[in-house]
């Protein structure tokens, strides 16, 4: 492919798009691709174009197979270059990972109920990517109860990052917070001083509940995303 029909700065834009995909740093794919990270930041920006080599080496970290195969025809090796040697789709080895434990008790999406952190039921290895919004560790908890449905299902498992916990910072999102001695998931509001804890749906039987105190710990976490599985028939 020649330039004119790729141009350094469209190819710049999809081999970011492949790094962002990937949850990825500069350093960590420069490091993945066995480049330096200044050389894929002139990449990226238009300034440079990769290497033949580079450009495989990219193209073995991306699933779209239009994409694929530009970056092949890109490299001008397209003649040389087999099937299986371009489609090796990316693997754990590949992509940074983090380690989520997995909590045996629930988290009440209807009634609050007491969570014992030290039960861990075993330890999820995720991608990073999977938690653009993460700063800290990571935990998971079931939920039981359905004051959050259609959201969050009975037996949905949430992913809440420990490190969020300033309500000031966190109104308008999803949190797991303590409530009269137990701990629910809610979406966190504020009226006038007051923060409070509303369900997806508010009635008689999930009603608004007031946070008690703001000094970190009734916040127990932001909820960065969760997993639901199918409804069954």
């Amino acid at each position: 492919m020649t330039k004119e029909t790729f141009p350094a700065k469209s190819l710049g834009a999809a081999i970011k798009s492949v790094r962002k995909s990937l949850g990825m740093t500069q350093v960590e794919f420069s490091s993945k691709i066995k480049a330096t990270q200044s050389a894929l930041a002139n990449w990226e920006a238009g300034k440079k174009n990769p290497l033949p080599e580079n450009l495989l080496k990219i193209s073995r970290f991306t699933t779209d197979e239009f994409l694929k195969a530009q970056f092949v025809k890109a490299s001008g090796l397209s003649a040389y270059v087999t099937e299986q040697t371009v489609s090796r789709l990316p693997t754990s080895s590949d992509y940074p990972t983090v380690n989520v434990r997995l909590l045996h008790d629930a988290a009440a999406a209807g009634t609050p109920r007491m969570i014992n952190e030290h039960e861990i039921e075993r330890t999820m290895v995720l991608p990073k990517f999977m938690f653009p919004d993460g700063f800290g560790e990571i935990i998971g908890i079931r939920v039981k109860g359905n004051s959050m449905e259609p959201m969050l299902l009975t037996g949905s498992i949430v992913f809440i990052d420990l490190s969020q916990r300033d309500p000031k910072r966190l109104v308008n999102a999803m949190v797991a917070a303590r409530v009269d001695g137990g701990i629910t998931i809610k979406f966190l509001r504020k009226m006038g001083k007051q923060y409070i804890l509303i369900p997806f749906h508010v009635s008689p039987r999930y009603e608004v509940m007031p946070l008690s105190g703001v000094d970190g710990d009734a916040i127990v976490g932001r909820v960065l995303g969760w997993f639901s599985e199918p409804p069954t028939k």
